[in-house]
């Protein structure tokens, strides 16, 4: 007995659904890829800009502390801390409140996937500025810095 092939209108129209299906997952897919693409062009860049000062960050080891210790050295340096979001313009070195550091362009310093007001991330910035305050008798310090980049 031979098995024979059974071609019928119903199975035709199987064959041409299941074809119009994965031609529009694998359409969706592909623009989709093209949509990312760019995006994923331009982080790969601006890692890769960073790279030089993430290899300076780390060779200095500047802390909060070294930095307040002798700022004029400090000034312009590349720094990789972990900071925590706390305020428009306002961030924590390790979270920690006394150290609290302003961010010069804190638009740069988009939102971070995660609770970023409950961790800090590290993140590459470069000293920019101290300042000092006085009130009732009680001094503040204040480091300035501008954010470059998450790590």
């Amino acid at each position: 007995m031979r098995n024979r092939l059974n071609i019928s209108p119903k199975n035709i129209l199987l064959l041409l659904a299941g074809g119009a299906l994965a031609a529009a997952v694998l359409g969706s897919a592909l623009l989709l890829a093209a949509r990312l693409w760019p995006s994923f062009q331009a982080r790969t860049a601006k890692r890769e800009a960073t790279a030089v000062m993430v290899k300076e960050a780390k060779a200095l080891g500047l802390t909060y502390e070294t930095v307040v210790a002798a700022p004029a050295q400090a000034m312009g340096k590349p720094a990789l801390w972990c900071l925590r979001r706390s305020g428009a313009d306002e961030a924590l070195y390790k979270g920690q409140e006394k150290n609290r550091l302003r961010i010069t362009n804190p638009a740069a310093m988009y939102n971070y996937s995660g609770s970023s007001h409950q961790a800090c991330v590290d993140t590459v910035v470069t000293i920019q500025n101290i300042t000092a305050s006085e009130y009732l008798g009680a001094r503040g310090l204040r480091l300035e810095v501008t954010f470059v980049d998450y790590y």
